[in-house]
């Protein structure tokens, strides 16, 4: 379990977080009934698909990694 892996609490926190979609994304925002789904639900860095934990972590990350021209704000 990710419970007795050997660092800080908060990093295991996160990782939880993130493996069971817990994260506030726009996406879990929208479930939860705490913004409405007509406001702005893009991802704010690719601004192409809903901002999900997917999405934020493995491919606008990976843009931004890559020095995309796109991801300099």
């Amino acid at each position: 379990t990710i419970w007795k892996i050997p660092i800080q609490h908060h990093v295991v926190v996160f990782i939880w977080r993130l493996s069971k979609d817990r994260l506030p994304s726009r996406n879990y925002l929208i479930r939860r009934g705490i913004i409405v789904e007509d406001s702005n639900c893009k991802c704010p860095f690719c601004q192409v698909v809903m901002e999900d934990t997917c999405n934020l972590f493995f491919n606008a990350l990976s843009l931004f990694a890559s020095g995309n021209p796109a991801m300099d704000g």
